[in-house]
């Protein structure tokens, strides 16, 4: 059996075929790593906290302040929890009020997000719920 380099002799040399082929597969793959990198700058988190908008069916008029003071427990550091919120009761705004609620879920409607006006991202647009985590993102 011959060796490599008669081989390729026969074969012949580097020429025309082999160039296109090799500028046809950089021109297509040129767009790859700029995808993969973009998910670094396009899915950036920003602070939230659940979504607890059932408590405005009970007072339409509440403040964001108010809302979260109402509906979200606070950490030990004074800031709100991120993924837990209290469960919604059917009691009225007053009664909310006074009492309180003492018991804890996770979020059931998703998020709202503290970002900018006009701000969105990955990670906004698609407000998923961790149950579907693997299901939503096998489509990425």
């Amino acid at each position: 059996m011959s060796n490599f380099g008669q081989i390729l002799k026969e074969i012949g040399e580097f020429g025309l075929f082999q160039k296109c082929l090799l500028i046809a597969f950089f021109a297509i793959n040129i767009y790859s790593p700029f995808d993969v990198i973009s998910q670094v700058f396009g899915g950036q988190s920003f602070p939230h906290h659940c979504n607890t908008d059932w408590i405005l069916e009970r007072g339409p008029n509440l403040t964001e302040e108010r809302q979260k003071n109402l509906t979200i427990p606070v950490n030990e550091d004074g800031s709100f929890e991120s993924c837990k919120m209290f469960t919604p009761v059917d009691w009225n705004l007053e009664d909310i009020e006074q009492y309180g609620i003492n018991t804890t879920t996770k979020c059931t409607d998703g998020w709202d997000y503290e970002a900018g006006p006009g701000v969105s991202n990955i990670v906004t647009e698609v407000n998923k719920d961790r149950d579907h985590f693997p299901s939503i993102w096998q489509v990425y």
